[in-house]
């Protein structure tokens, strides 16, 4: 791993000159190595997290962070590749290295774990480059440049479809960065005084305001302050940065059994039971498990029912699926709250009737046949996707062995262009279809059970 540290901004200028006064002179090449340091034993610490040690950091000393004076530094994706990493460290961090040098002090400074948060970030550059591509595509497809949240100051009509996409995907990815801080850094910041059915509440409470007001475009232009919403909603998804790691512990704990119990002893170390503390070892297990679960599967992990101490998802799925029609330009919701009210039925005919009302006739064996040719993994598909395509072909053999009715319309919704929510719409198109072949395997698999007798409303 090399380290190249670039001042373009004058750090070094006002270093001296802040500092000309202090005795013994303070050399600001110190500096430099103690950041190089910092760098090179927090990448120690995570390096196992990278594809290649073969990996290049370049650092810019910056003054401040357009995002606020109390930013210590910043990985940078849009500039950075597999193999090469940049990075922002502002003046503050500086200013904390400086005080260590001067006092000699062993006290807590704030800049390691913030390196060490950032380098989080940028082994999970595949995933934030992706979301960004996307996002940068979808303003551009919706007429408005970048912004935050999506927010552009000088339009009279922001557009505000993004915005519930970029508060999941902050939980997703600072999720991540604070979960590896605080396992492997210097302060893990435990939260005594919380639960997990109140950390749940108040994740459900901002996930929900969000997406209802990515909606509400009424309610946004009649704030009396331009750019009031923006606060608002930039204060919601902060929380991430205080209890996002836990939200994402408890998703991965659904998601995949056998790595529940590390990911409930590390929720219950978080929530002050200091026994729970997790090694090393089963720290960077857990955190390469978080780096490989996308933005879609992150989505559908909230989806899952029930959610630990909830009998139902985390969030409704008619929120998030009246959200996907709202993008779609389409009113359906009555078909939606149909869909999602009914796909956990045990009724045989309650689910045959819901596919009609949806999509209407079942294709043929031969077209069924034919589309799930051309339903295609590739590298780059999201894992919700890989997921759907061992689901289909599940129910393909049954269609093909069995000629199975349940597997028919199951399919026929997957491959349907017009189906509720809309395939090409980004980490979202495919939770309705996860929903309905899901609900399909749990209806065969009981009808099975239950010596292939078929239940009757």
């Amino acid at each position: 791993m090399e380290i190249k540290i670039i001042d373009n901004s004058g750090v070094r200028m006002n270093f001296e000159f802040d500092y000309r006064h202090v005795t013994p002179k303070l050399d600001f090449n110190q500096i430099l190595i103690e950041i190089r340091k910092s760098f090179k034993l927090q990448f120690e610490k995570v390096n196992s997290l990278f594809s290649s040690d073969d990996i290049f950091f370049h650092v810019n000393l910056e003054l401040e962070s357009d995002y606020g004076e109390n930013i210590l530094g910043l990985f940078d994706a849009h500039q950075s590749s597999n193999t090469i990493f940049y990075f922002r460290i502002y003046q503050n961090t500086i200013r904390q290295i400086i005080e260590k040098k001067i006092y000699a002090s062993d006290d807590f400074y704030e800049y390691d774990d913030t390196i060490l948060h950032e380098i989080i970030h940028a082994a999970d550059y595949v995933m934030i480059s992706k979301t960004d591509t996307i996002e940068a595509t979808n303003k551009k497809v919706n007429n408005f440049e970048d912004a935050a949240l999506g927010l552009n100051e000088n339009l009279k009509k922001p557009h505000f479809n993004w915005t519930a996409v970029n508060i999941i995907e902050r939980f997703r990815n600072e999720g991540i960065a604070v979960l590896g801080e605080k396992l492997l850094g210097n302060n893990p910041d435990l939260l005594f005084d919380n639960d997990v059915e109140h950390i749940t509440n108040q994740f459900k409470h901002v996930l929900e305001f969000c997406i209802k007001t990515s909606e509400s475009i009424d309610l946004i232009y009649s704030l009396s302050e331009k750019n009031e919403i923006y606060d608002v909603l930039d204060k919601s998804s902060s929380e991430a940065y205080i209890y996002g790691h836990i939200i994402f512990l408890l998703i991965i704990a659904l998601q995949d059994e056998d790595k529940k119990e590390i990911c409930m002893d590390a929720v219950h170390y978080f929530l002050g039971n200091l026994e729970k503390k997790p090694t090393k070892e089963k720290a960077l297990e857990i955190l390469k498990i978080a780096i490989n679960t996308d933005l879609s599967d992150y989505i559908n992990g909230l989806l899952i029912e029930p959610f630990h101490h909830y009998t139902s998802s985390v969030i409704d799925k008619q929120v998030i699926f009246n959200f996907c029609a709202h993008i779609q330009g389409e009113s359906n919701i009555d078909a939606i709250k149909i869909l999602t009210e009914n796909t956990f039925t045990t009724v045989y005919d309650k689910f045959i009737n819901l596919m009609q009302m949806t999509v209407g006739y079942p294709m043929t064996q031969e077209e069924i046949v034919d589309y799930s040719k051309s339903f295609v993994i590739t590298k780059d598909s999201d894992e919700i996707k890989k997921c759907i395509k061992d689901q289909m072909n599940y129910l393909l053999s049954l269609v093909i062995e069995e000629q199975n009715e349940i597997a028919i319309w199951s399919l026929t919704y997957l491959f349907d262009e017009e189906e509720l929510i809309y395939d090409s719409i980004p980490f979202f198109g495919y939770q309705d279809d996860w929903l309905v072949l899901n609900a399909a395997i749990r209806l065969i698999k009981t009808s099975k059970n239950n010596n292939n007798g078929i239940l009757q409303d």
